[in-house]
């Protein structure tokens, strides 16, 4: 029978060897725990013997920290595995949840169906991850841990659940939380996989969840309807306010106009060539007034429509 030593101590790298510690915080306390087992299965008791063959299941960055070190150096094992942990930051492990990650936590999961019992053990699971750890560190009460419970619960499943819970008793003082294994042994008969009336649930489920969106859909709709029927109207007002005319036209009516003036002159002198002794008629010299009247006035004086109806 082979004598257990510090030479028994197993390989690095092999199965019974702790794994290899390369200065994560969330290893260190497991590798001391691994290590100091491995010693006192093998019978290595000596401190001289613990210090220097720790460093064989460590990494090339951490060896040459620790050999750095004074209770190293003095070969202090206890000291030793007391710095270990603080430069480590071993603290760090037992800080792994705050309040803030449990409420983000519940935000999230009260807002998501929950249809099939398969969704209610991952809900239960993500919950304990998180709040078990902080109640064992008791950084809150049993009664707060069941009060977060119960708010990260779906609404729907919320209500069905309380109804369950309030027929069983009816005088109960609502001040307090209710029990969780209440909770969660209800949700459980309610989303069961076997139920008759399974795929009903989640028919409803899904009803009641399409009926949401169209509502949200109709909605949509007829504030798109008003918004379109109110554009409709503004823009008829403004088709019916007197818009001016474009100047391309005005220029073409202008251009008309002393187009009928030269006529007009030209029926004049000739009829002035056959009769000298008639004089130009009055309605001339009124066309040249109009024409210059045009010219002066702006295209939006309320006037000049008038003045362009009568030269035309």
């Amino acid at each position: 029978m082979t004598t257990r030593s510090v030479l028994t101590l197993p390989n690095p790298g092999t199965k019974a060897a702790p794994a290899k510690f390369k200065g994560g915080f969330s290893e260190v306390k497991d590798f001391l725990k691994h290590y100091e087992k491995l010693c006192d299965y093998h019978n290595v008791t000596s401190d001289e013997e613990k210090c220097e063959s720790i460093t064989q299941y460590m990494s090339c960055h951490v060896t040459e920290f620790i050999e750095g070190l004074l209770s190293f150096r003095s070969n202090n094992w206890s000291k030793l595995k007391a710095d270990i942990l603080r430069y480590y930051d071993a603290d760090l492990d037992t800080k792994r949840y705050r309040h803030k990650d449990l409420l983000s936590y519940v935000r999230t999961t009260r807002g998501k169906k929950i249809p099939t019992l398969t969704a209610w053990k991952k809900y239960v699971r993500g919950f304990i991850h998180i709040a078990g750890w902080l109640e064992q560190a008791k950084k809150f009460t049993s009664e707060e841990y069941a009060s977060y419970f119960w708010e990260g619960i779906y609404k729907k499943l919320h209500i069905k659940i309380e109804t369950r819970l309030m027929a069983k008793d009816p005088d109960r003082d609502l001040s307090e939380a209710f029990p969780v294994d209440r909770v969660v042994a209800i949700a459980e008969k309610l989303l069961h996989h076997d139920r008759f009336d399974a795929d009903l649930l989640v028919s409803e489920v899904e009803t009641e969840s399409e009926t949401d969106s169209s509502t949200e859909e109709n909605s949509d709709a007829n504030t798109d309807s008003e918004s379109s029927e109110s554009e409709t109207e503004f823009f008829h007002k403004k088709k019916k306010a007197p818009e001016p005319k474009d100047k391309k036209e005005v220029k073409k009516a202008q251009k008309k106009v002393k187009g009928h003036i030269k006529e007009a002159k030209t029926k004049t002198s000739s009829k002035d060539t056959k009769s000298p002794s008639i004089t130009s008629p009055e309605p001339m010299d009124e066309m040249e007034g109009l024409i210059k009247r045009l010219n002066a006035i702006s295209l939006n004086d309320p006037d000049y429509a008038l003045y362009y109806y009568r030269t035309t």
